[in-house]
């Protein structure tokens, strides 16, 4: 027995718990929330200014709608609402703290309350650890805890640091990092918890309902020569699987984002990208 998706109108076997096109709910189809605060308009009523075609009212933009972080070049990122959501859940702290490059991405859960509160505390509470040079489980720690103070659930995290010719990476959910060499397919360093690999419902997250005895994944990667560390939300990854033929052709983040959003924008969209370089072995510069 087939069913469509409500929101993306794909077909999709009757059993599927999520669409694996867009990742809605499928027991409970939400309702879509209208962009017209006014008359309720949906959001292809809304024009690129703001305004509303139905009776003129003019929706002024969250801070979070769209943010663009840039470090350096190099070292860049970008959140952004996308074209369906009717606000951005998805959260993004990053910068260079003396010899590490620091980047965290959160995505809030669409079908819990508070989902944009959650993102933004646990994203703001990682990024401060990791800054203040705590481990990366301490910072994830901390990011729940900054959560269930908050008393809102659920969202993702996936936080990286590189420094010292190392990348090290911890994460819950599906958020994912991914290691792009000059030439090649991209590496997924991470690896997603949900149901299974074609599943968007996520096994780990940050929350008050989160399970108790969950341990964060973590992962350690050795810099093997010039490339870049890309950091994103499944709201670009459902569109761009491997996103190393882009990067490689010199696409930088707002392009990443506007290929998402082109393709759709079914959901929020962030990514971080860090163009890295190997740090030389000491002990081999000594030695020559």
């Amino acid at each position: 027995m087939i069913r469509s998706c409500p929101t993306c109108e794909v077909e999709l076997p009757s059993g599927d718990r999520y669409c694996e096109d867009c990742g809605t709910r499928l027991e409970a189809p939400p309702v879509p929330t209208p962009d017209c605060p006014k008359c309720g308009a949906p959001p292809e009523q809304i024009d690129p200014d703001g305004y509303c075609e139905a009776c003129g009212f003019r929706r002024i933009a969250d801070r979070r709608d769209h943010i663009e972080i840039s470090i350096s070049p190099g070292f860049e990122g970008v959140t952004d609402r996308g074209l369906r959501h009717h606000r951005n859940e998805d959260a993004l702290a990053m910068d260079t703290d003396e010899d590490a490059h620091i980047m965290v991405i959160c995505d809030g859960v669409s079908s819990t309350d508070g989902a944009d509160k959650a993102s933004e505390a646990a994203a703001e509470a990682a990024f401060r650890s990791l800054v203040q040079r705590a481990p990366l489980l301490a910072a994830i720690s901390n990011a729940s805890r900054a959560v269930i103070a908050a008393g809102v659930a659920a969202t993702t995290i996936v936080a990286a640091v590189a420094r010292d010719g190392f990348i090290d990476i911890a994460w819950l959910g599906d958020s994912r990092a991914y290691w792009i060499a000059p030439a090649g397919p991209a590496q997924q360093l991470t690896e997603d918890h949900t149901e299974s690999p074609d599943s968007h419902v996520i096994t780990k997250w940050l929350g008050v309902d989160a399970p108790e005895d969950q341990i964060p994944s973590t992962a350690r990667f050795k810099i093997p020569g010039p490339g870049w560390l890309l950091l994103c939300s499944d709201g670009l990854w459902n569109y761009l699987p491997d996103p190393a033929e882009m990067i490689q052709n010199g696409a930088r983040v707002h392009q990443l984002v506007d290929f998402a959003n082109n393709a759709g924008g079914q959901d929020n969209v962030t990514a971080a990208m860090l163009e890295v370089e190997p740090v030389p072995d000491r002990l081999s510069s000594q030695s020559q």
